[in-house]
């Protein structure tokens, strides 16, 4: 899988540098341009149509912190592997060996309380444990002393 993954990376970086290369070609084409618009440019004796259009509005300090990455962004092999993901797990192979049946571990898997429940009970009993450390500790320094 992790192969694959690589891979299709790679091909990704490969596509990705030769649109660079393509881009830098276009701009080294625009450089060999720019000299002769130059010229025309200030040959021109009356500038006034420049000042009539208002251009884009531009602002220096344009600061985008969200969505850099979207959903259309992704690189073709990480959507595929979304697409393997996307339903639940084939929990239905483990009813075998659940005592509530048929359609208990996904009924459990898609249930949030349970979770909590399990998560709640896991710390509870690592408090518990760090509890008894402590006394054994006390009863242990006690009895030496």
């Amino acid at each position: 899988f992790a192969a694959e993954i690589f891979h299709d990376l790679h091909e990704e970086v490969m596509a990705t540098a030769a649109r660079g290369h393509s881009l830098t070609a276009r701009v080294k084409q625009l450089e060999s341009e720019v000299p002769s618009l130059e010229k025309a440019f200030f040959s021109q004796t009356h500038h006034s149509s420049f000042f009539t259009n208002g251009g884009i509005d531009w602002h220096p300090n344009l600061q985008s912190e969200q969505n850099l990455v979207t959903r259309g962004n992704f690189p073709r092999m990480i959507m595929d592997s979304y697409e393997e993901c996307r339903g639940p797990p084939r929990l239905f192979l483990l009813d075998k060996f659940d005592v509530a049946g048929a359609g208990a571990c996904l009924k459990r898997y898609t249930d949030p309380s349970f979770f909590k429940m399990e998560s709640t009970s896991s710390v509870r009993a690592t408090v518990q444990v760090h509890k008894e450390k402590r006394i054994r500790k006390v009863k242990v320094h006690d009895f030496l002393f």
